[in-house]
Formats: C-alpha cells, structure tokens, sequence
C-alpha cells in the first residue's frame, strides 16, 4: 500500500509491512528529502521507519548509522518496494538500495538491568539504592552519561544521581549505583522509575519499583539482649542471650558483630554468628587473667667452676705430694669461692618474679551490632570484672 501526493515531488512516498495479521508488527516506512527541495534539483533523501500504531515513534532511519545506511540522493515518486522481508529502494545515485535484518549477532548494542530497591520500601527523607548494569554486546564501544534527567516517573520531591555518572563500554558488563533520595514532600505510594541509558544511536529503558510508606509502616528490628550486665572475676567469662525483635513484618537475616574498648584485654565472639527472628545467639565475653612468672639463678656456671677446681686439686695431689702446699692453697680458694657465691651474690640468688597483667578491675561496654541489607542496629551490654 503506497500514497503519494502527485505532482509534488516533495511529499513522502508511504509504504506499509507486517508481519502476516500479526497484531502490533505494522511498520510504515517513507522515503523523503534530507534537506531542500527536490523540485529544484538533486537533493539528499532519507528513508524512515514508523511504529504504524504510533506515527509519533520512530524506529529507525536511514541516517542513524549513515556510513552503513545512508540513502545518497532522493529519488522522486519512488515509494519504497517491501518484499521477502526486505525493502528497495531506488535512488538518484545510481543504486538500487536493499535494506534487511541483519543477523543479530553482527549488531552492536547493550542491555540494561537494574536490581530492585534497597531497602524496599522506605519513608519520606529517605533513600534507596539499586544497581544499574550495562552489558555490551557485539563489540559496541563508547560513552553512557547518567544524569538526573536518566531517571522518569519519579514522585514529588525525590531525585535521583548515579556513581559513577558516566561510565565506559568495553567487553564486560558495567555497573553504576542509582540513588534515590526523597523529601518531606515525597508521598507514599508505589512509583514505576524509568531508567535510561543511550550510546550514540542506542537507547534502552529499564523500570525499577519504589516504594514509599510512613514511618510508621517501615520494617524493621532491634537488639534484644539477656541478661543486660554481668559480673565475672579476672579470667572468667560471661554469656549473654542476642535475640531480634521484628518491626512490621521483618523477616530478614542479622548479621552479628561486637567491638570491646581498647587495651581492656577482653575477647567476644558469637554463636552462631547470624540470626532471625524468633531465633537467638549466645554472646561470650571472655576476660583475661594476670600471669606469674619465677625466675631461678642460673648455677651453672658456679657448678662448673666447683668442677674444673676439684679436678685440678685432684691432678696435682696425685702427681706428687710434695705439692700438699699446694694442695692447701687450692682447697682455701675453694672455700673462697663457695662463700662470695654463697653469700656475696646479693639478688643473683634470690628468686624473682614478672609475667603480663590481666584484664583489670572496672565496668565495661560492649557493643553489640546487628546487621541486615542497609538496616543497622546497636545495643551495649555491661559487664563488671571483679
């Protein structure tokens, strides 16, 4: 099917496709000017394609990617031909153009994903995050800018930003963080945000759910904790109960951590190390004890120099007992020796001790945390080493 405006060689030659009376597939496709008046001479054209069931959305055209596409000089009065699942068209430079699919696999292009919400619901001044992936395939290349204008649809008084805001195509796929941050004036409801992202010619749409509530309807927990102190003597321990208290229907996984102040020389850990409600953990808190250390002399260089004399007394008594003067010389050094070690020695001979001090006397804090998704909570729990 084709119309024409006769006589006017600048009116667009119409044509229309579907596929077979498959609802939804028509395609109008129009072959006009580029740029002047192809009454007065040879002009550029451009061939366009149409959403039959919406003139206002164009598909494709021929200058989207002209080195490929493009039509050269318009031919007039000549409507496009669509035939075998291609269109032909003449043209004033000589050529017969045959447009078709191509096979998906040489087109360049990208997809666009984004996770839901976290958390997913929030109130009014609060904020949700969501990761927007961008994956290229078949080889495309280039920039994607993000900016407030990326996201639509979204309710009164809430922006939106991404880090990065630009990021680069390459072979793997892209991420950026999209935040949505919402006002005092930001109603509830459930808005449908339209994330887009265009490369050159290339623009794709993704939607992602938020959903705004009042504070009072917000989900979320608490810490519980049993008994709320302790008391243990140096080196014991102390158990405590975790337990979460649902608010609004949370159903969520804690994650459990503890932190003791600096220097106390105190020890928590957690069993098991997550929990949900309705199920609870047991917090130890250990403290350390004070040790003792006693140091002994070391005799053994005394023993040694008993040894060495007694054995020289012996040698030179054997070899001639015209030496006994000799003897008795040796046998006062002896003696001499044993008394300054004996009694001169001073603090060589007497025990000393040393060894590390324990977790000192006083109160303690120790701070409980529990985490789920972006949701945090905190309890101190006391304990008293005595």
């Amino acid at each position: 099917m084709m119309t024409s405006a006769a006589g006017y060689s600048n009116s667009s030659p119409l044509s229309v496709s579907s596929n077979g009376m498959t609802v939804g597939t028509g395609i109008l496709w129009a072959s006009s000017p580029y740029s002047g008046d192809a009454n007065r001479g040879i002009v550029p054209g451009i061939l366009r394609a149409f959403d039959a069931a919406d003139l206002s959305a164009e598909l494709w055209d021929s200058k989207m990617n002209a080195n490929r596409d493009d039509v050269g000089n318009y031919a007039k009065f000549v409507p496009p031909t669509i035939a075998n699942g291609k269109v032909y068209l003449a043209t004033f430079s000589n050529q017969l153009l045959v447009y078709g699919l191509l096979n998906s696999a040489a087109i360049a292009d990208f997809s666009i994903a984004a996770t839901a919400f976290s958390p997913a619901s929030i109130s009014s001044g609060a904020s949700a995050t969501s990761t927007v992936t961008i994956t290229p395939s078949n080889g495309l290349t280039g920039t994607i800018n993000f900016s407030p204008t990326s996201c639509t649809g979204l309710p009164a008084g809430a922006t939106c930003s991404f880090n990065p805001s630009s990021i680069t195509l390459g072979s793997a796929p892209v991420a950026s963080t999209l935040t949505i941050a919402t006002t005092g004036v930001t109603p509830a409801g459930t808005f449908d945000v339209n994330i887009s992202a265009t490369s050159g010619a290339i623009s794709h749409t993704t939607t992602v759910t938020l959903i705004t509530v009042p504070p009072s309807q917000i989900s979320g927990f608490s810490l519980g904790v049993s008994p709320n102190s302790a008391s243990v003597n140096s080196g014991s321990s102390a158990r405590y109960t975790i337990s979460a208290v649902p608010q609004n229907g949370f159903a969520g996984v804690l994650s459990l951590t503890c932190s003791v102040p600096s220097n106390a020389k105190l020890g928590c850990s957690f069993n098991p190390t997550s929990i949900t409600p309705g199920v609870t953990s047991t917090l130890t808190v250990t403290s350390t004890a004070s040790t003792v250390t006693l140091l002994v002399p070391n005799k053994t260089k005394l023993l040694l120099a008993y040894a060495l004399s007694l054995a020289f007394l012996l040698v030179t008594f054997v070899r001639s007992e015209a030496h006994s003067r000799r003897v008795g010389r040796y046998l006062v050094l002896i003696v001499m020796i044993a008394l300054v070690t004996g009694c001169g020695g001073g603090s060589s001979s007497t025990p000393s001790t040393g060894g590390a001090p324990g977790t000192p006397v006083g109160n303690y804090n120790v701070v409980v945390t529990g985490t789920s998704g972006s949701l945090t909570q905190s309890v101190n729990v006391a304990l008293t080493v005595q």
